[in-house]
């Protein structure tokens, strides 16, 4: 049996392990792959989020100057089939979640705060904007989407993928590991 002369502490066995270390390269690697990685550099959304202005809630899209009243519904837009016109005056279109506002519309009005009579609906008062997310409300092109040393899990990886990103620049797993640890 050998005999242990000294010990080391935590902080001197760390040392001499980190002095020895390096890091690992940086490979690209498409974004559907990079779970558990650790990404390298912050990556920018290549598009806006979201891309268009979008309805926050089921209703109907309307002019707000022409709130409140009796407005005629002249179409619908849903999500992946947009309404194919403008509003004009005096007109509102169903709208769901997720959906193109039309052009022209300045707000929605929540379904349950719409009454429907045959191809006319009655609303109050819609104050502009209101439950509107506007083009590039969460995350503009350019914009920095997950942070350089961002473990990759599924809410990262999904914003990746939702502002454009395809593949950016990662780190292998053992990196990762390394970086839990604290060292560098």
């Amino acid at each position: 049996m050998v005999a242990v002369t000294g010990q080391l502490s935590i902080d001197e066995a760390l040392a001499l392990v980190l002095a020895r270390v390096q890091p690992l390269g940086v490979e690209d690697v498409p974004v559907g792959l990079a779970a558990g990685r650790v990404i390298a550099e912050q990556a920018a959304a290549t598009v806006d989020l979201p891309p268009f202005d979008s309805s926050a809630m089921d209703g109907f899209a309307v002019r707000p100057e022409d709130t409140p009243g009796r407005l005629r519904l002249i179409g619908q837009s849903a999500a992946g089939r947009p309404f194919d016109g403008t509003l004009g005056p005096r007109e509102a279109v169903a709208i769901s979640t997720g959906a193109v506002v039309p052009v022209g519309a300045g707000a929605v009005v929540p379904v349950e705060e719409a009454r429907t009579d045959g191809d006319v609906i009655v609303v109050e008062l819609a104050a502009a904007g209101a439950h509107v997310r506007p083009r590039g409300g969460d995350a503009t092109a350019g914009s920095f989407v997950v942070p350089g040393g961002s473990r990759l899990r599924a809410a990262q990886i999904g914003a990746l993928a939702a502002a454009g990103v395809a593949s950016a620049a990662r780190r292998g797993r053992r990196g990762r590991r390394r970086a839990r640890t604290g060292g560098r």
